[in-house]
């Protein structure tokens, strides 16, 4: 099943004023949540504590994460 993601806002121009190495990481990492929704888990999203449910969609950088981009439940 396919997933309808739609990159809003301030996360559209987060990801547009990334280097093109790192926009690449972050597109893939929104093709996986097109292919798994709600179900993708570690390490490419992490549920938020205290928040219902929220994730935030995990993108890797060498040993660090960029996490800037929530997901709703």
């Amino acid at each position: 099943m396919k997933y309808n993601v739609e990159v809003m806002g301030p996360a559209h121009d987060f990801i547009s004023s990334l280097s093109p190495k790192l926009r690449a990481k972050a597109l893939r990492a929104i093709e996986l949540l097109q292919e798994f929704g709600f179900k993708l888990c570690e390490p490419h999203s992490k549920t938020l504590v205290g928040t219902g449910g929220l994730k935030k969609l995990r993108v890797k950088v060498g040993y660090r994460y960029l996490q800037n981009i929530l997901l709703p439940s």
